[in-house]
């Protein structure tokens, strides 16, 4: 059997696990690109973000519990989980939000993430990266924020 094949099985048998959609979006200006209104005085966001992949992933949370850090001297606690998306499709950055559009687990449909480390490996049979969660950071367009 060729690498050319046993390429393509591993992918095959990776995407068959893949059960979960997803659309990635990406903002060049970064995370933080609010701006005011001088009419209404309240901040909001000043570029458009791009989505740069539609279609299955899988999320995967990690067994090891959440990760804590410090924030400000204040205990934060990270749900860490991790994307996984075919290998061809589109390269991860950093800060790219990833939506969960359609999940095996209801709860997770409408879920936002943030992608936070991009991790490589020496095969092509797909793409992850570690994602936290969005709602938990901080906005500055959000009001109570």
């Amino acid at each position: 059997m060729t690498d050319a094949a046993w390429y393509q099985m591993g992918a095959d048998y990776i995407e068959s696990k893949m059960q979960d959609e997803c659309v990635i979006t990406r903002n060049h200006t970064g995370i933080l690109s609010a701006g005011l209104n001088q009419e209404t005085g309240e901040l909001v966001q000043i570029s458009e973000t791009v989505e740069v992949y539609s279609g299955k992933c899988m999320v995967k949370f990690t067994q090891t519990g959440d990760l804590r850090y410090s924030d400000a001297d204040q205990p934060k606690y990270r749900k860490v989980a991790v994307l996984e998306i075919p290998y061809d499709e589109v390269t991860l950055m950093i800060g790219d939000i990833v939506e969960i559009t359609e999940s095996f687990d209801p709860t997770q449909v409408g879920m936002n993430y943030r992608i936070y480390e991009v991790r490589h490996a020496t095969h092509r049979v797909y793409r992850f990266a570690k994602i936290e969660d969005v709602q938990q950071d901080f906005n500055p367009t959000h009001p109570m924020t």
